[in-house]
């Protein structure tokens, strides 16, 4: 992907996440620098944010570059349930879902 095309998969991942300003949070960076990860995803973060996800969206998906098939980088775990069809993870180990507050914080700094 060159350095101008969105990748709406990170887009999703960060939303799946409540947003720019919780991922940002997360790693420690402002929302702004968040944003400038849909055209410009830095390929150290592939795993970090592709478990966050609980592996809703997967390295493949996030960073098709660095991991080209798409079953690059996911867990034999992970890659055993979704080949059986199955979600990423059981339900009790997927990533929480924001909080309302959190939604409605998200909502504001955008």
């Amino acid at each position: 992907m060159d350095e101008n095309t969105e990748n709406p998969h990170v887009a999703e991942a960060v939303a799946l996440l409540g947003g720019l300003s919780a991922v940002g949070r997360h790693y420690g960076k402002t929302a702004w620098a968040v944003a400038k990860w849909v055209k410009a995803f830095p390929p150290g973060r592939t795993l970090s944010l592709a478990e966050l996800t609980g592996w809703r969206k997967t390295p493949h998906e996030l960073c098709p570059e660095y991991y080209p098939n798409p079953d690059d980088g996911l867990p034999p775990v992970v890659r055993a349930r979704l080949a059986a069809g199955l979600s990423p993870l059981p339900e009790e180990q997927t990533a929480p879902e924001p909080s309302e507050a959190e939604v409605a914080e998200t909502n504001e700094g955008a």
